[in-house]
């Protein structure tokens, strides 16, 4: 298998997804969906949740919307209310404690928050910051990777980015960026001055608990050898500066790296000049990574 190849499947296995083949649920007159239900969780809310999502048809697609009024706060209460049940007929997992936003697109205002352990079920657009911090090693070029923590629910003892997480309920990204830096890796103040937002990646992925909608926020610093990077909350077990040749290895190894922070890192490659592919296959990289 070429390099190029390699990535190419990385980005594949985050992009099974397919929201055409998923029913759309709309929130008031927004015009865009505010997510894609799978078809037990559609049956579950039709039948289940009281008249609070109804049966909808716009621009020839069927879906269902949501019923419970024009405030944020009232929305997300009623449909907090649904997710025990939901969760007790096996289509949610269990409460984790945090929100995000709810959107009919990547921007704008939120229509209401959702309990991150629900986001799958609903299909929403979920955002995360991820920070590539990079360096030498060697008179090569290095990549600082966290070692996810064995202890971790999702994905433990893969390779991810130096800083990553998602964009909480109310946060701005800038927001979400510094408070991931501080409680993964004590990174702040002047350390973090240097990071430089460059670019977004985007997937489709389905998932046992749903459809995962996602856009990464891509950033990059450059750091020094000294001091190094330092695990703080338990997310990461270590941080190694690894050779770019070495990514390259992992990134091409199915299992080895996050699903999502390979398109990140693939993209910073990319950006170097350094993922050791031809122009004409950079160029469909790019393309693939911006769904």
């Amino acid at each position: 298998m070429t390099v190029a190849a390699g990535y190419a499947e990385a980005i594949a296995r985050c992009n099974t997804g397919d929201t055409g083949q998923a029913m759309p649920w709309w929130v008031a007159e927004a015009a865009a969906p505010a997510g894609w239900l799978q078809p037990a969780v559609a049956q579950w809310l039709k039948d289940k949740s009281g008249g609070l999502f109804r049966p909808e048809r716009r621009d020839g697609q069927d879906g269902l919307m949501l019923d419970a009024g024009d405030v944020p706060a009232d929305r997300s209460h009623a449909v907090a209310d649904l997710l025990p049940d939901l969760h007790g007929a096996g289509l949610a997992e269990a409460r984790w404690g945090e929100d995000l936003d709810v959107r009919a697109g990547w921007s704008g205002d939120a229509l209401l928050w959702l309990e991150r352990s629900a986001a799958d079920a609903f299909g929403i657009r979920s955002t995360d910051v991820k920070l590539v911090a990079y360096g030498e090693a060697g008179g090569e070029l290095a990549l600082w990777l966290g070692r996810r923590a064995a202890t971790k629910r999702n994905d433990p003892g893969l390779w991810d980015v130096t800083v990553g997480g998602a964009v909480a309920s109310g946060e701005s990204i800038m927001e979400a960026l510094a408070r991931e830096a501080a409680e993964e890796a004590g990174l702040g103040g002047t350390r973090l001055e240097d990071a430089r937002r460059v670019g977004r990646v985007s997937y489709c992925r389905a998932h046992a608990a749903g459809l995962q909608v996602g856009s990464c926020i891509c950033f990059e610093a450059k750091l020094g050898l000294a001091p190094g990077l330092t695990p703080v909350d338990g997310e990461v077990d270590e941080f190694v500066l690894l050779p770019v040749s070495h990514v390259r290895k992992l990134l091409t190894v199915p299992g080895q790296v996050l699903y999502n922070s390979a398109l990140v890192l693939i993209d910073f490659l990319l950006r170097h000049d350094a993922a050791a592919v031809s122009a004409d296959e950079a160029a469909a990289l790019r393309q693939a990574l911006r769904r």
